[in-house]
């Protein structure tokens, strides 16, 4: 299956899949990685480094290229990815959902195109525009924020 992604989408799919997996499935994710992390004209390109933070663990960081105004451009790469990958990676994206984790915007929009078949444009307008389910507040009677006359859950 071949999908179009980001550098950021990619490095964070690489986070997602399986640590361990049995001989054969073994080398299906080594080869998902390698097909997922940039190769050295990228890792050029997009000067992507190791840099320790102060907690004394790695982050890996990159620029994107800008354009005349200075805007950085976000560029896609087609990547090959096998069905038992996409499967594998779907199944963690909707883990993460299920048990609300899905705590930044990348892994919103890999949800939203792995799950759901989303393009990423979708996906973006769907966090910006989708309508947020409504609320109900639950106010209890003897609740002293509760005022005299108010309609939230009056009896």
């Amino acid at each position: 299956m071949k999908m179009e992604l980001n550098l950021n989408e990619r490095f964070t799919l690489v986070g997602l899949l399986p640590p361990k997996e049995d001989m054969l499935f073994f080398r299906l994710v080594h080869r998902a990685r390698k097909a997922l992390l940039p190769n050295e004209a990228e890792v050029e390109k997009y000067k992507i480094e190791n840099k320790a933070t102060p907690d004394g663990k790695f982050q890996t960081v990159w620029e994107y290229p800008k354009d005349k105004t200075g805007k950085a451009i976000d560029e896609y790469c087609e990547i090959e990815l096998m069905q038992w990958v996409f499967t594998k990676l779907s199944e963690k994206l909707k883990e993460l959902h299920t048990k609300k984790e899905i705590g930044s915007v990348v892994l919103y929009v890999l949800h939203k195109r792995f799950v759901e078949g989303k393009t990423t444009k979708e996906a973006m307008d769907d966090l910006e525009n989708e309508p947020l389910p409504e609320e109900k507040a639950e106010v209890k009677a003897d609740d002293p924020a509760k005022k005299k006359g108010d309609e939230i859950n009056d009896p």
